[in-house]
């Protein structure tokens, strides 16, 4: 092909070619074909534009309690509780952990556990009364413990004494409680849990509590004669008070537990703020979160922990007391794309995909940095943390080393 100096085509004469000036359009498809595999491979594919695009937005309905929430039958069970290794605590803190569970079954599950759905409110509280079975002077720990090498070993009659002494020779710290919150509201577990306070303290063993129920006055003394042993954690994710008893029912008001954080801090008693179970579309939103993050700013707290809710797989949403009825399935469709974690031996936890939890990670430390507040995911509420491939053979021998 001949090209004159005006930039157009000479066409070939012989052969049945194309007149001069011609273009030829099969030449012109096949320039444009490179050009455009060349722009591609040039111009790496946004990823982030193509999940916008596919992304469904999902709106929460606002649940609101119809009824009035009562407290269900409170039965205490003559077993002894349960306590064995805290593998997650332990590799995060370097010391061995242990997990006391008080607690059978309540309406209020603990911060980090996964949730049963608003049918967990009727769960009645079941809890083991073995630790009240002596008094708690009659719990002499060990002289070893105490740092004599020799020496008798003063135990206590009971098998809770002989029990509580094989847990401090081997464990340092205690925490209360993986599955369910150690404050439920009822009297009797709490003076139950303020003894049983004492009595760690008593063998030199620290306890962390992580709670968003109310303290009473028994447990609050205990925690100020123990408080050079004592770590409490207080969830807060909301400050307002209908959306707490929809979510929350048994637990202590929003405003009751700032007073709490508050009267901790004089009491000069180690305490954290972790902002969970944050409910996504619910608890999230900056409507909700700039007021908790101020209202702790004022009150001298300047960094926390935060983490997000884990559903049971089996969760129910239909429940009677909560209206609207349907306000349940747009959050069981958010956590639809979510996988399965696993969290204790034959417990699993569905938790939100891994591209939505970090996005809405980025937006809440966002938030968090304009407000000069710092956020960093909770060790226990983050599922990253938990291993999904995980054996029932490997947890058991990582709960249980040899």
């Amino acid at each position: 092909m001949r090209y004159n100096f005006e930039g157009r085509s000479a066409g070939r004469v012989e052969g049945g070619g194309h007149r001069e000036g011609e273009i030829n359009q099969r030449d012109v498809g096949a320039s444009k074909k490179s050009s455009v595999a060349t722009t591609r491979k040039l111009r790496p594919r946004s990823y982030a534009r193509n999940s916008r695009r596919g992304r469904t937005t999902i709106i929460v309905p606002r649940p609101r309690r119809c009824s009035r929430w009562e407290p269900p039958p409170c039965q205490a069970l003559p077993q002894l509780p349960r306590c064995r290794r805290h593998a997650l605590l332990s590799l995060a803190s370097g010391l061995e952990v242990a997990e006391l569970e008080l607690l059978q079954t309540s309406p209020l599950a603990a911060v980090t556990a996964p949730w049963l759905g608003p049918a967990q409110a009727e769960l009645p509280i079941a809890w083991y009364a073995g630790v009240v079975a002596e008094e708690t002077e009659s719990l002499q720990p060990s002289r070893r413990l105490r740092g004599q090498v020799s020496g008798p070993c003063l135990r206590g009659n009971s098998a809770w004494g002989r029990y509580l002494h094989a847990a401090a020779s081997r464990f340092r710290a205690v925490f209360l409680s993986p599955r369910f919150d150690p404050l439920p509201p009822c009297r009797e577990v709490q003076s139950a849990l303020a003894k049983l306070v004492r009595q760690l303290a008593r063998f030199g063993l620290q306890i962390w509590v992580q709670t968003r129920g109310v303290m009473l006055a028994e447990f609050r003394e205990a925690l100020r004669l123990c408080k050079a042993q004592v770590r409490v954690t207080v969830a807060l994710a909301t400050l307002d008070r209908e959306l707490s008893r929809a979510l929350e029912p048994g637990a202590a008001p929003p405003a009751l537990r700032l007073s709490q954080l508050q009267w901790l801090l004089e009491e000069g008693i180690s305490t954290q703020v972790t902002i969970a179970p944050l409910v996504p579309e619910l608890t999230d939103t900056p409507e909700n979160l700039l007021p908790v993050l101020s209202a702790l700013r004022t009150m001298g707290w300047r960094r926390a922990t935060f983490g997000y809710l884990l559903l049971d797989p089996l969760a129910d949403w239909q429940h009677p007391s909560l209206v609207p009825a349907h306000w349940g399935k747009s959050l069981a469709e958010l956590y639809e794309a979510g996988s399965l974690r696993q969290y204790e031996v034959q417990t699993w936890a569905r938790c939100l995909a891994q591209r939505e939890r970090q996005r809405r990670y980025a937006r809440l430390l966002t938030w968090a940095t304009e407000l000069g507040f710092e956020l960093r995911p909770s060790n226990l509420a983050d599922p990253d943390f938990r291993s999904p491939l995980m054996s029932r053979a490997c947890q058991a021998a990582l709960l249980w080393p040899d």
